[in-house]
C-alpha cells in the first residue's frame, strides 16, 4: 500500500447507500443550486420540493423587476437581497435555485448544502431554445418576430459562459464564487436527469472544509487505512495533534468528503514542506474510505484543492506511487516528474482550469 502524501488502495464493490433507506435521514434543510443558465437549476428544486416538501424559490423573482415581456429590468442589489431575506420562510425547509454570487453573499452562512449543476454548453444552448419556444411561442423569436433579437442576444450571453470573465454570469465568477464557501458543497456535473442528480443529492455526500478533527469523526478513516497498510490518515491524525501541522497557515485547508455527516475522505493543501519557496503548495493526506471508492470523491476532493489553490501558489506538488491514484491526477494536469524524491507529480496551477465579484445578471 502506498506510504507517500496520496492512497487509494485496492476497494470492494461500491456499496451504494440512500438517505431514503436510513431511518431518520433527510435532505438539508436550506439548500441553494446554481449553475449556467440552462443547467436545470430551477428543475431540480422543483424537485426537490415536490418531493421532499422544501420551499422553492428562485434568485430571478427577485434579480428582475416583473415586466411583460420579462427580464427587461433588474432590481439594485439591496432591493434583490431584502426581498430575498424576506422571501426565504423559517422554519420551513427551503430550496433556493440560481446565481446571486456577490448581491446576495450575506446570505452564504444560511446554505447548509450548495449543489453546482455544470451541463455541457450545447446541451444547456438547446434546452434554453427550447424553453424560449415554450414560453413565447416559435414566431415571436423567430426571424422578424417581436423578440427574435433579445433570444439572439440571449443566447450568444448564456453561449459565453465558460469563456466569460468575473463582470458576468461565467464559470470562472462560479468557480471563484464556490471555493470560497465555508460550507458544504456537492458538484454535480454531466447531461444528468433530474432524477440522476436526485439521487446524488440524497446520498448525502459532500465537500467541506475542516476546521477539527475529532477521534469520532476520523475513527473510520483512521481504522480502514490502517487496514489496508496505508499510513496516511495516521500520519495526519498525529501531526493534527502534536500541532505540527493543521492546515492553518494562510491559504492552507483541509477538507472533508461526507456522506450523510459521516467522514469518509479527506485531503489537504499545505505549503510544500520540502522546499524554501511560499508559493510552492502540496496536495497532502488524500484518503477515501474503501467502501466509498470508485465515485468520483477522490476526483472531488481533489478538484476543491486545486480551487483553493489558485491565486495563492504558483505550482502544486504531490507525492504517489499508487498507479491507480497517479492516473487520476494525470487526468486532472499534473504531470509525471523525476523530482528529487519528495514529489512525483507537479501541476502549473496556471495551465489547470480555474476551478472555481459581483456579477452583472443573475
Amino acid at each position: 500500500m502506498t506510504h507517500g502524501d496520496l492512497a487509494f488502495g485496492r476497494s470492494p464493490q461500491l456499496i451504494g447507500r440512500s438517505l431514503e433507506g436510513r431511518p431518520g435521514m433527510q435532505l438539508p434543510r436550506r439548500i441553494h443550486i446554481f449553475g449556467a443558465s440552462g443547467s436545470g437549476t430551477t428543475s431540480l428544486a422543483s424537485a426537490i420540493a415536490g418531493k421532499h416538501g422544501h420551499s422553492h424559490l428562485d434568485t430571478d423573482d427577485f434579480f428582475w423587476v416583473p415586466t411583460n415581456p420579462p427580464f427587461r429590468e433588474m432590481r439594485s442589489p439591496d432591493q434583490r437581497l431584502a426581498l430575498l431575506r424576506q422571501a426565504l420562510p423559517n422554519p420551513v425547509p427551503w430550496v433556493l435555485s440560481g446565481s446571486l454570487c456577490g448581491w446576495g453573499d450575506p446570505l452564504i452562512p444560511e446554505f447548509d448544502l450548495v449543489v453546482f449543476l455544470v451541463v455541457p454548453t450545447p446541451v444547456r444552448l438547446a434546452r434554453l431554445r427550447a424553453r424560449e419556444i415554450a414560453r413565447y411561442g416559435h414566431h415571436a423569436i423567430a426571424p422578424g418576430g417581436d423578440l427574435h433579437q433579445a433570444h439572439v442576444e440571449f443566447l450568444e450571453w448564456a453561449g459565453r459562459y465558460d469563456t466569460g470573465g468575473s463582470e458576468m454570469r461565467s464559470r470562472a465568477l462560479h468557480e471563484a464564487w464556490l471555493a470560497a464557501l465555508p460550507g458544504a458543497v456537492l458538484r454535480l456535473e454531466g447531461d444528468r436527469s433530474v432524477a440522476e442528480q436526485l439521487t446524488q443529492i440524497t446520498q448525502g455526500l459532500t465537500i467541506e472544509p475542516l476546521s477539527d478533527l475529532t477521534s469520532g469523526d476520523i475513527a473510520d478513516l483512521l481504522s480502514d487505512s490502517e487496514r489496508f497498510e496505508s499510513c496516511i490518515v495516521r500520519r495526519l491524525v498525529e501531526e493534527w495533534g502534536n500541532g505540527a501541522n493543521r492546515f492553518d497557515r494562510p491559504e492552507e485547508a483541509l477538507f472533508g468528503a461526507r456522506d450523510a455527516g459521516r467522514l469518509v475522505g479527506v485531503c489537504g493543501l499545505n505549503v510544500d514542506p520540502y522546499t524554501g519557496h511560499e508559493r510552492i503548495g502540496r496536495v497532502r493526506h488524500l484518503y477515501i474510505l474503501s467502501a466509498f471508492r470508485r465515485r468520483g470523491m477522490g476526483q472531488q476532493l481533489v478538484l476543491r484543492v486545486i480551487q483553493a489553490a489558485h491565486g495563492r501558489f504558483d505550482d502544486l506538488r504531490l507525492r504517489t506511487n499508487n498507479p491507480a491514484a497517479a492516473r487520476l491526477y494525470e487526468a486532472l494536469g499534473f504531470r509525471p516528474c523525476d523530482g528529487d524524491g519528495n514529489y512525483t507529480h507537479v501541476a502549473k496551477l496556471a495551465t489547470l482550469p480555474t476551478r472555481g465579484s459581483q456579477s452583472a445578471s443573475p
